[in-house]
């Protein structure tokens, strides 16, 4: 036995070493002292001095190992922070710590380079180049491979935005200037509409003041042919009564004519006496002289009433004849008023439906006037909608050319393709490629 009683209080100096060295060595305790206060036997002192030894490297490994674990807490607290740029610079002599503190700055470095990477590509993504893209298979699996593949599929779907936003900004540019153009041409047509309503509103309203007076002209013939109408009866009237007077001539000339006949007959007559009483006062003789006197008288005045008789007869005739005359005469102009009134009464139908017409078509013309004026009042609506669209379009042009040169501004992939087939739809169309 190494220790005996005599040494128990040496024993005893040395378990006190051990046993800090062990709270030591157990965390219990964050120094111990190995301090020689007794005198030792030259065996002991062998012992202590071991002691002492192993307690100077545990010491400076102590030191060592903390020094690094410190350089490791405070990496891992700025790594945790989102400052991967510090290293464990302190080294031991454990290799355990040692490959912890590589393994530590490895995967600091890696971490660093893999953010750094990721920081230059959103770099690149924040100055509109989107070309670039991670490694996915720098990382196995685990977060950060889901944060490249994420990058990465941001990078995806800006370039497809970019690309349509591209497109349809070029296609909007180019279709909001047709809409300018076209609206251009709408607020031109729909001014010469403006003009061309005033116009045949203009025109209506003369063709309506105009139609008004046809309306009164008609209603005014149709009065004058009424009273023309009238006109034509009464000269009926006059010319049957022209007829019935004639007719009564007639009668009258004949009257005088077989009157005549019987004065013809009495003059005959008479001087056929007066020859028989010259003859007869021819034979008197003497006696017979103043009845040959009165038989001359008598004979010239039966020789007068011939020659009035004959006088008489040939007027009558003349009169009978012109009564004729004057009776056919009539007889047409009866025909003619016959034939003059129902003219007049087809021309006063045909007045009555002028005169209707004519009031259905100033009927016609105001509704026209009416829908005219609706027209040109919707017209002048469709003219402020007209501008608003314009505005509406002007600014859509604007906006699109600003989609436009943003997305011209930056870098994508398929940036190229999409202009080429730009170039050469426009080409098919016939108008400039897009440079």
């Amino acid at each position: 036995m190494i220790f005996g009683n005599r040494n128990a209080e040496q024993t005893e100096k040395i378990m006190e070493y051990l046993g800090q060295i062990e709270g030591y060595i157990r965390r219990d305790r964050n120094s111990f002292t190995v301090k020689e206060s007794v005198k030792l036997s030259p065996d002991m002192k062998r012992i202590y001095d071991k002691i002492a030894h192993i307690g100077d490297l545990l010491a400076e490994k102590t030191r060592e190992d903390q020094g690094v674990n410190g350089e490791m807490l405070l990496v891992i607290e700025k790594i945790s922070d989102g400052n991967l740029g510090d290293r464990v610079k302190r080294t031991t002599s454990d290799p355990h710590i040692q490959y912890i503190a590589t393994s530590l700055n490895k995967l600091s470095g890696k971490l660093q380079k893999d953010f750094n990477d990721m920081i230059a590509v959103l770099k690149e993504y924040e100055r509109g180049i989107y070309k670039k893209s991670l490694d996915e298979n720098r990382m196995r699996d685990g977060e950060i491979r889901e944060l490249i593949k994420g990058i990465n599929s941001l990078r995806d779907a800006i370039t497809a935005m970019l690309g349509e936003s591209f497109r349809h900004g070029i296609e909007l540019e180019k279709a909001s200037e047709m809409l300018i153009e076209k609206m251009y041409h709408i607020l031109e047509a729909s001014g010469e509409q403006t003009n061309v309503l005033k116009s045949a509103s203009e025109e209506i309203r003369h063709i309506t003041q105009m139609a008004r007076q046809s309306s009164d002209n008609t209603q005014k013939m149709q009065h004058s042919s009424q009273k023309v109408k009238d006109s034509a009866s009464q000269g009926l009237e006059f010319t049957s009564k022209t007829v019935r007077a004639m007719d009564e001539i007639n009668a009258s000339t004949y009257a005088i004519n077989e009157a005549i006949e019987v004065i013809d007959q009495i003059a005959f007559q008479t001087n056929i006496l007066s020859l028989n009483a010259a003859v007869e006062a021819a034979t008197a003789g003497e006696a017979g002289k103043g009845f040959a006197v009165v038989a001359s008288e008598v004979r010239n005045l039966a020789a007068r009433s011939t020659e009035a008789a004959r006088t008489i007869k040939d007027l009558v005739a003349k009169a009978t004849e012109k009564a004729n005359e004057g009776k056919e005469i009539s007889d047409h102009m009866i025909r003619g008023y016959k034939e003059l009134s129902e003219d007049i009464d087809g021309t006063i139908r045909l007045i009555e439906d002028t005169t209707k017409s004519v009031e259905e078509q100033v009927q016609s013309i105001n509704l026209l006037e009416k829908t005219i004026e609706d027209l040109s009042s919707r017209t002048d609506d469709y003219i402020s909608i007209a501008h608003s669209a314009n505005e509406v379009s002007v600014s859509v042009s604007e906006i699109s050319k600003t989609i436009s040169k943003n997305a011209d501004m930056t870098e994508f992939s398929g940036k190229e393709e999409i202009l080429r087939e730009l170039h050469r739809t426009r080409q098919e169309e016939g108008e400039p490629g897009y440079v």
